[in-house]
C-alpha cells in the first residue's frame, strides 16, 4: 500500500482504503478501482491523498511537488534502514518520514 497525491492517481489503481470526506462520509470504499469519474468527485470534494494497493510497503511518500513517485520510493527505501526502529504507522513518525524523504529527494535530484 501507499499514499500517493490526487495528482499522480492513474486509472486503474486499486484504493486500499476508504476515503471520507471531513466528515466522515464514505466517498469511495477499499477495493474501488480509480477512473477519472473518481478522480473528479475526489477533487471536488478536497481529498488530496488516498491510499492505493501495490504501491511500496510501510513508510510510503506522498508530495504534492514535482518529484516522481519513482524517484521517491527509491529515497524511501533508501531511509527505511535507518528507520527500522521507529514505529512509521504512527501517524507523527509516518509524516517525520515522509517530510524526511521528501526533502532528501529534493536535495539529491535538484
Amino acid at each position: 500500500m501507499a499514499i500517493v497525491t490526487i495528482n499522480n492517481l492513474s486509472s486503474r489503481m486499486v484504493l486500499a482504503d476508504d476515503v471520507k470526506d471531513r466528515s466522515g462520509r464514505c466517498l469511495l470504499a477499499a477495493g474501488a478501482e480509480v477512473t477519472p469519474k473518481n478522480l473528479r468527485l475526489l477533487r471536488t470534494w478536497g481529498v488530496s491523498e488516498v491510499n492505493v494497493e501495490g504501491e511500496g510497503e510501510g513508510g510510503e511518500v506522498s508530495t504534492d511537488g514535482d518529484l516522481s513517485v519513482e524517484v521517491l520510493e527509491k529515497v524511501a527505501a533508501q531511509l527505511r534502514p535507518l528507520w527500522r526502529n521507529v514505529d512509521l504507522d504512527s501517524p507523527m513518525m509516518k509524516e517525520l518520514f515522509r517530510l524526511c524523504v521528501i526533502r532528501k529527494a529534493e536535495h539529491d535530484h535538484v
